[in-house]
């Protein structure tokens, strides 16, 4: 039987974005029935959509927020952004991104990054695909199995989605970091460190499940934080608990 782990990585943070997902899907069901026409209305099909978010992006004066939880949407995000110039963009309008962990390595994702100006953070939770638009339009696809996206102007649900981005952007990595950890993360016995300091395992029991003595064990932890450039050890645990890398070694292998 394995050792009961000291702690477990855990926060606040996920709840209060789950609460805040159900509040606007709830919300935004409401008003659906109660609003106009021209203030939630929903867009079907995947070529008004595309059409849309090029329309949304390319008109965008102040900022762009967008949530990109599907390879569908980033397609659709990457297509809008293909006769746009990023440098200037970015100059001119802030874009922040919070992409799922799965898209991080995408291509036009890694652009962004690169570009001065833009802000991309990496999420793990269910979050839905989501655009936002100098504060006065959303377009959202609240799930994956939703087939259609819905096309938002209603000021009070528009402030409300800014709500949850705001929560999902707090709950989420900066890019920079998921990559150091993503780094380090590759090599089969660091997977295992990560794990046991993500679980909370003190060294000793540590260092005897991997198999290897404690004063290695804390070699290898104090590399981790040098090459994650991690405040502590358990935020490098924490880092890997929260991009969803912890678990299931044998099938990341």
């Amino acid at each position: 039987m394995n050792p009961k782990p000291a702690a477990c990585v855990s926060g606040d943070g996920d709840a209060d974005l789950f609460t805040a997902l159900t509040h606007a899907r709830q919300l935004i069901d409401s008003a659906m029935s109660s609003c106009g026409a021209d203030l939630i209305y929903s867009v079907p099909g995947l070529e008004e959509r595309r059409r849309l978010v090029s329309e949304l992006v390319e008109n965008a004066q102040q900022d762009i927020k967008c949530v990109v939880a599907s390879a569908l949407f980033l397609d659709e995000l990457e297509q809008a952004l293909a006769d746009l110039d990023l440098g200037h963009i970015g100059k001119h309008v802030s874009v922040s991104v919070i992409c799922e962990v799965s898209l991080a390595n995408h291509g036009i994702v890694n652009e962004l990054v690169q570009t001065s100006g833009q802000e991309v953070r990496v999420g793990t939770r269910d979050l839905p695909d989501m655009l936002l638009i100098d504060g006065r339009w959303a377009l959202v696809r609240l799930s994956a199995a939703d087939t259609d996206a819905l096309h938002v102007r209603s000021p009070e649900m528009v402030k409300l989605l800014h709500a949850f981005y705001g929560e999902a952007w707090r709950s989420s990595l900066d890019h920079r970091v998921y990559q150091r950890v993503w780094r380090v993360y590759q090599c089969k016995q660091t997977k295992q460190i990560i794990e046991m300091l993500a679980q909370g395992y003190k060294d000793d029991v540590a260092a005897r499940q991997i198999g290897m003595s404690v004063r290695t064990y804390r070699r290898y932890v104090a590399d981790l934080m040098r090459d994650a450039n991690a405040r502590s050890r358990f935020q490098i645990g924490a880092w890997a608990a929260q991009l969803g890398l912890t678990g299931d070694l044998q099938d990341r292998s």
